[in-house]
C-alpha cells in the first residue's frame, strides 16, 4: 500500500537492506563452516573456536543493527499503519518459515494458510 512517492524510496531502502544482510549472512556461513572444520579436526583448537564464536556473535549483532537501521529509515517514510504491517509481515513470515522447515524435517506437509 505504498504511494508513488514512497514506493521508489522503500524499494531502494529494501534493496540496500537485503544486500547488507546477504553480505553478513555470507560471512556468518563462512565463519560457521570454518568453526565446523575446526570442530571436525582430531584436535580442535580452542583459541580458534573462541575466535569463531566471537566473530559469529559480532556478525549476529551487525545483522540486527542492519535490521534496526532499516526499520528506522523506513519508519520515516511509512505511516504508522504501514510500519505495523511491515513488522507483522516479517514476524509471520519468519514464523511460517520455521514451521515449514520443522514440517519438512518431520516428513510432513506444511500447513496451508497464514
Amino acid at each position: 500500500n505504498l504511494d508513488d512517492k514512497q514506493s521508489p524510496q522503500f524499494i531502494s531502502f529494501f534493496v540496500d537492506f537485503r544486500k547488507d544482510v546477504r553480505i553478513v549472512n555470507d560471512s556468518i556461513r563462512s565463519e560457521v563452516d570454518k568453526m565446523g572444520a575446526e570442530l571436525d579436526s582430531s584436535t580442535p583448537n580452542e583459541a580458534n573456536i573462541k575466535s569463531s564464536l566471537a566473530n559469529i556473535d559480532r556478525l549476529w549483532s551487525k545483522r540486527e543493527d542492519i535490521r534496526r537501521d532499516f526499520h528506522a529509515e523506513i519508519s520515516k517514510l511509512l505511516t504508522v499503519v504501514q510500519m505495523a504491517k511491515v513488522m507483522v509481515f516479517e514476524e509471520r513470515f519468519e514464523r511460517k518459515l520455521i514451521e515449514t522447515m520443522e514440517c519438512f524435517r518431520a516428513g510432513q506437509q506444511p500447513p496451508v494458510g497464514p
